[in-house]
């Protein structure tokens, strides 16, 4: 994990409460960028790639060379790729943006299957995805409720109206279905039987459940009584139902946008405050969360039990069936495959550019055990979860 100096004079520690590492680390990372702190990054960029240049000189891991598949065409000019992602069927999905323009295709080895626009749909969002019936889920990651504030606190808590934040749109931009998948949304994972798992940030999307504190005439925060909105009387097609979709951390919706499942706290007693990384192989749907820092995971048998982890709390999780990895960590691991086996135990390699050099700096992303590199807009893949340990 990377380590972050002590927090500076303006920003105390309370002698009266313990901050652990990991949440000054939380603290620490949200801070604005500095002309020094930049500087900072840069070094430490050039450190790391001269860190993993020596361990991948060594040779005392084995290798995992990348394969290239093709170069991906621009479809407009200037476009530049902003993100990657997966779609329900393992294509790859390429996020286009540049001149105003913003473009969302799906990328298979023999070519582009499909394109999507997004100047079809005139509400701004942040996340687009392919979904099995052929339509396109876009969504915003933010809903904020909208009150009547004539009401009292408690009574804007049980009234409150969400409005529409998510929609599915065939490909000529009609929508087919809206609605919202709460606030604090992280990218979401299809399944290929259109199931759509949504993990949450530290937003506190359960926020409002627990009661409400609002400022009083002398500007001290106070708890308004009888704000409380107990988690099972919040009905799932209510504006407030809505707006907290993700009290548990993980919620799994269908193609009409309801709600169909959630994180099952009584098969997990994972407490999810965010979820850091997931992954899926279209029938199952990972997702390693802090603060317990658990992999659990949701599929056709339901909630399976948690798995626990705190030795990788930053890089990109790959799991597929029984098989579960964690790519990428701090220092000369940034390249580095920990392969997860049946013991608890990992088998350590290095993924490495097709010519066995260390990577190009790139984007990632994954379906079932396939790893996928884009860089200089070259896409690469390896598979990620075969031992390379000798029998």
């Amino acid at each position: 994990m990377t380590e972050y100096p002590p927090p500076p004079p303006e920003i105390p520690k309370p002698q009266d409460v313990h901050f652990s590492d990991d949440v000054w680390n939380q603290v620490l990372t949200h801070m604005p960028d500095t002309d020094e702190s930049l500087r900072e990054k840069a070094e430490a960029a050039q450190r790391t790639q001269q860190l993993v240049e020596e361990l991948v000189a060594a040779q005392e891991y084995p290798l995992r060379p990348l394969e290239s598949v093709r170069r991906l065409v621009e479809p407009f000019v200037g476009a530049e790729i902003a993100g990657v992602n997966t779609a329900w069927d393992g294509r790859l999905l390429i996020d286009w943006r540049g001149d105003g323009k913003q473009t969302t295709s799906a990328e298979s080895p023999d070519g582009r299957s499909e394109t999507l626009d997004i100047s079809l749909f005139q509400h701004s969002v942040d996340y687009v995805m392919p979904l099995p019936s052929g339509n396109w889920l876009r969504y915003q990651a933010r809903v904020t409720p909208e009150v009547d504030r004539t009401l009292t606190p408690a009574q804007r808590a049980r009234t409150a109206h969400t409005p529409d934040s998510a929609w599915v749109i065939d490909t000529s931009g009609h929508v087919i279905a809206s609605g919202s998948l709460g606030d604090a949304c992280l990218e979401a994972s299809v399944g290929s039987a259109g199931q759509i798992w949504v993990p949450y940030f530290d937003e506190a999307p359960q926020r409002g459940l627990a009661g409400i504190w609002e400022r009083n005439a002398h500007g001290d925060m106070e708890f308004v009584e009888d704000s409380i909105v107990p988690t099972e009387s919040v009905a799932e097609d209510s504006g407030y139902g809505r707006f907290t979709a993700g009290y548990t951390g993980m919620t799994i919706f269908d193609e009409n946008l309801r709600v169909v499942g959630r994180h099952d706290r009584e098969k997990s007693d994972t407490d999810i405050c965010e979820v850091y990384m997931s992954a899926t192989d279209g029938e199952r749907y990972w997702y390693f969360s802090y603060p317990d820092w658990n992999i659990d995971c949701v599929g056709p048998e339901g909630q399976a039990p948690p798995i626990h982890d705190d030795r990788h709390k930053a890089g990109f999780l790959i799991a597929a069936g029984e098989q579960i990895a964690f790519f990428s960590g701090p220092g000369p691991d940034r390249d580095s495959l920990f392969l997860r086996k049946s013991d608890g135990s990992e088998e350590m390699s290095i993924v490495t550019m097709p010519n066995g050099a260390a990577l190009t700096p790139g984007m990632v992303a994954a379906w079932g055990g396939t790893l996928h590199y884009v860089a200089d807009n070259v896409w690469y893949r390896v598979d990620a979860l075969t031992s390379l340990a000798p029998e």
